[in-house]
């Protein structure tokens, strides 16, 4: 495991980026209370840079973290769904997994119990239609904010199926948001979600759906909005 120290010239923190077998991360802080992760779809690949740009920019802002901006290094690379082993890695959170690349990532990941986890993905079918997945619902009053502050953004919030074609991803989502605890997620599809909440290593989840064939803007726009919505110093959880 290798490591370099780097001064982000748009704060005052540092960025502490290291290397676990071919993937990276960043650190900030020795304790980090919030985890950030993207890339499990290399064809989801513009939302990366969009995070990145956001931490740097609000990195004195953000709680102790951990960002893991590429979990399939070989799919983002190659911008496709399945990594270089053939094998879509948010279904390969196992422990053990037979994938490289999850393995490495839960490696990572097993060091650390953070109160809340954001894993960004992009939605490759949709053009301004935007959801959440949440652990733990939002209560009526909150829920109406985090509505009003998504279309702000020049969003929709999304109404229908996530993806009828997949027996796990084939759930009712309600004007931008589907609460979604454990219980009622499917134990044996390798979810990165699933293993988690299990294991511990994360109190609650967001799964922010960004959608993929959205102007670049927009999806800064939608990286901003769930952050500022969710963390300090204006968040939900502040």
């Amino acid at each position: 495991m290798t490591s370099r120290t780097v001064t982000s010239p748009q704060a005052r923190a540092i960025l502490v980026p290291h290397k676990h077998g071919g993937t990276e991360y960043f650190l900030k802080g020795t304790n980090p209370k919030l985890l950030i992760v993207s890339g499990m779809h290399g064809d989801e690949y513009e939302v990366i840079d969009c995070i990145n740009e956001y931490v740097k920019q609000h990195i004195d802002q953000l709680p102790d973290f951990l960002f893991i901006p590429r979990v399939s290094p070989s799919a983002v690379a190659q911008k496709t769904r399945k990594n270089k082993f053939g094998r879509d890695v948010n279904r390969h959170f196992f422990d053990q997994s037979e994938d490289p690349e999850a393995e490495d990532a839960m490696q990572i990941m097993r060091n650390y119990q953070v109160d809340l986890t954001i894993e960004f993905h992009e939605d490759p079918d949709r053009a301004l239609g935007f959801y959440l997945y949440d652990s733990h619902a939002l209560n009526e009053k909150d829920l109406v904010l985090y509505r009003e502050k998504i279309q702000q953004t020049g969003a929709r919030l999304y109404t229908g199926v996530d993806d009828p074609f997949d027996a796990h991803l084939g759930l009712h989502i309600e004007k931008g948001y589907i609460y979604t605890p454990l219980e009622i997620l499917p134990k044996d599809a390798g979810f990165f979600v699933v293993w988690a909440l299990t294991h511990g290593i994360a109190q609650r989840v967001l799964n922010p759906e960004i959608p993929g064939k959205a102007p670049l803007s927009l999806k800064r726009s939608l990286v901003t909005a769930v952050f500022s919505f969710f963390l300090p110093p204006d968040g939900v959880m502040s």
